[in-house]
């Protein structure tokens, strides 16, 4: 239970690589991140290329706007919910979320092993 507790306080350059490095790897280490692209970005760009360069061009720039509105939006909820709930409560809304996600992960697993058991008894 001991690696689960974590200081929420950091100090400015306790991290030691860009933003911009870190979300690259955020991204990279993601699966979702690959299967979106194949499964749905493949069919965007495809879309935008029925118009040419410059249909690919304005979907590229509309796709990062969407993007930096969206994490611009997260941001500021994030930053602006600490201050309004304060610590008391944002702390714990914090560990029900993670902890949220980590029983959708455990459950998407489950769901796998029962998939590859439901498998293995019908072979």
């Amino acid at each position: 239970i001991g690696m689960f507790r974590i200081d929420m306080n950091l100090e400015a350059g306790a991290i030691h690589h860009s933003a911009i490095f870190i979300g690259f790897v955020t991204s990279a280490s993601n699966p979702a991140f690959y299967l979106w692209w194949v499964a749905i970005g493949s069919l965007l760009i495809l879309t935008s290329l029925e118009y040419g360069r410059l249909g690919f061009i304005l979907f590229l720039i509309t796709h990062w706007l969407v993007d930096l509105g969206w994490y611009w939006i997260v941001t500021v909820s994030v930053f602006k919910s600490s201050q309004m709930f304060g610590e008391k409560i944002w702390k714990p809304l914090f560990i029900l979320c993670g902890s949220t996600l980590v029983l959708f992960g455990v459950w998407f697993v489950w769901g796998g092993v029962r998939g590859v058991l439901s498998l293995l008894k019908t072979s």
